[in-house]
């Protein structure tokens, strides 16, 4: 399943200004500074209050640490569908008599279904409230989940599929402007972190509810593996049902009596917690003053070469991420494994460390991607991502006699692609949602983004099996390895840095269009390595000059 990495994925829907200096209470509520006297409440006394203290450490109400993890945990769902339905093929196509094609429809409906869910979330979140469209989404997942674990006909199984996948189109978009919109400043980057983890820890789960039912009598082990996550959708219904609405939504709507209980819910009282909701109202206000109609932000794309650029990058890095063969070798990760020779039962097994091993590696972005820089991890990651597909398709030539050279072989090409892979494009593609469009149409493009990875996500996952039976498994890793490749060079011409630009600055380098920004990457890629050969040049001449002094 692609993977949402969030916490600049939100920077879309939420503006949290990081202005420099102190910023008086009096530019807020309109109260005149008193003198300053350390035994009053800041508040009270009209004592300035620096908008820096809201981004400092403060205490998580009971009810903060419960949402983070009910919300977030929906998307654990996300993560154990790859790993569930890449185990239940084997067994589910015998039981209920499936084809390999009717199979690939059963796989690729998720993603369909989650790119459809993308398209109508916003509006759902917007007009319903946050925590209402995440209700109705895990219900949708719940009833999609219970429909594929009691299907007895293919008819079944795919409804039940189409109804998962636009219950998680629903979560992918919601769950981060929820946790946003609650969390408090100075924690918002980690708090959303949460969200991405649990989406990761998705696919050992998966393989760990796997392990526990590989010994169950065929017909029903699948129908086990495929119920737990009718758990996962019950377990975040319940739980959503102890939380408050947003109150950034509550307040766009004006619902004031609503709006104090949930506040009151999610922090502890204090002068902080105040102004950061006298804050949020002023901020809310201006946003609406400045509100664009859906029809004028669809003009302005259409009509505006600035806002139109962003739209070409992020459909590319849509289709790079999946053209890779993320999604579509997770789903059929068992089948590719008999096929390599090992068992059902030793590639379930072989799986699930696997997985851990990957979870681990998609924590490192989100320290990772503003002291690299966003192209730099980008460009950087790919080359290995191709080696690594190169050394599991190479596995497949060595000779079945030596099962466990070639098992080797290709499960060091699966750890070397999970890590890159999380570092890479699997992060990058979500963090660019949220810094690359303008905020009129920020909503549009986060949906836009979305909406070509789960597409890309489809076209694969349906094609991969007619492919394996045209070219075999080899040749599919083939055509991965020549996408990737192609996908790097044209991302290194038309991918721009954001790293340490500010919304403005980003606004300025797409002023240019594609043109201008492959102008800037090709003279920054020379001048680059203009200054590599100097240094080699360099250290070529210290070199003689020391060899000469000890000849």
């Amino acid at each position: 399943m692609p993977q949402l990495n969030s916490s600049a994925f939100v920077e879309g829907f939420i503006d949290c200004e990081k202005t420099q200096g102190p910023i008086g209470l009096e530019e807020i509520t309109g109260e005149v500074e008193q003198p300053k006297k350390q035994t009053q409440d800041p508040l009270d006394s009209g004592i300035k209050i620096c908008h820096q203290d809201l981004f400092k450490k403060q205490q998580l109400t009971t009810t903060m640490k419960l949402l983070l993890f009910f919300v977030a945990f929906g998307s654990i769902m996300m993560g154990m569908d790859q790993g569930i339905l890449a185990t239940i093929e084997v067994f589910a196509m015998p039981d209920l008599k499936l084809n390999d094609s009717q199979w690939s429809y059963i796989v690729s409906a998720f993603s369909l279904a989650t790119a459809v869910g993308t398209i109508f979330a916003i509006p759902i979140g917007e007009y319903l409230g946050r925590k209402r469209a995440l209700q109705i989404s895990a219900a949708i997942c719940f009833g999609g989940s219970v429909m594929q674990t009691a299907a007895k006909k293919f008819s079944i199984l795919l409804g039940g599929r189409y109804l998962l996948g636009i219950g998680m189109g629903l979560e992918a978009m919601n769950i981060p402007i929820y946790v946003a919109e609650c969390a408090p400043a100075h924690g918002r980057g980690g708090h959303l972190s949460i969200f991405n983890w649990f989406q990761m820890a998705g696919s050992p789960t998966a393989y760990v509810v796997a392990c526990i039912f590989i010994q169950v009598k065929p017909i029903w082990k699948w129908r086990f593996m495929a119920g737990a996550e009718c758990l996962a959708g019950l377990i975040q219904f319940c739980g959503l049902l102890l939380l408050p609405e947003s109150p950034r939504w509550l307040i766009i709507w004006k619902k004031e009596k609503q709006l104090l209980s949930s506040w009151r819910r999610l922090r502890i009282d204090n002068a902080i917690s105040r102004f950061e909701l006298e804050k949020m109202k002023s901020d809310v206000e201006d946003d609406l003053k400045n509100r664009t109609t859906y029809p004028e932000a669809i003009k302005l794309i259409f009509t505006n070469r600035r806002v139109r650029t962003p739209f070409y990058i992020g459909a590319v890095l849509g289709m790079s991420s999946q053209f890779s063969g993320a999604t579509a070798i997770g789903y059929y990760m068992i089948t590719i494994l008999e096929k390599l020779g090992l068992t059902v039962t030793t590639s379930v097994y072989a799986l699930l460390p696997i997985n851990f091993w990957s979870t681990c590696w998609a924590g490192l972005p989100f320290f990772m991607l503003d002291r690299v820089g966003r192209r730099p991890l980008l460009m950087y990651t790919f080359p290995p991502q191709i080696i690594a597909i190169i050394l599991s398709l190479t596995s497949f030539y060595v000779p079945l006699s030596k099962l466990s050279e070639r098992a080797e072989l290709y499960l060091i090409g699966l750890l070397l692609y999970g890590a890159f892979n999380n570092i890479g494009i699997s992060a990058i593609q979500w963090v660019m949602a949220g810094e690359l469009y303008e905020t009129e149409v920020r909503s549009i493009g986060a949906a836009w983004s979305a909406f070509w990875i789960f597409a890309s996500a489809f076209v694969t996952t349906f094609t991969f099996s007619k492919q394996v039976d045209a070219i075999g498994v080899e040749g599919v890793y083939g055509l991965y390895t020549g996408f990737t490749a192609f996908f790097m060079v044209v991302l290194f011409f038309i991918f721009p840095e954001t790293k340490g630009r500010t919304l403005e600055e980003v606004k300025e380098v797409m002023n240019s269009g594609i043109a201008g920004i492959m102008e800037g990457n090709v003279v920054r890629g020379i001048q680059v390595m203009r200054d590599l050969m100097n240094k080699l040049k360099s250290r070529n001449n210290e070199y003689r000059t020391y060899v000469m002094e000890q000849g």
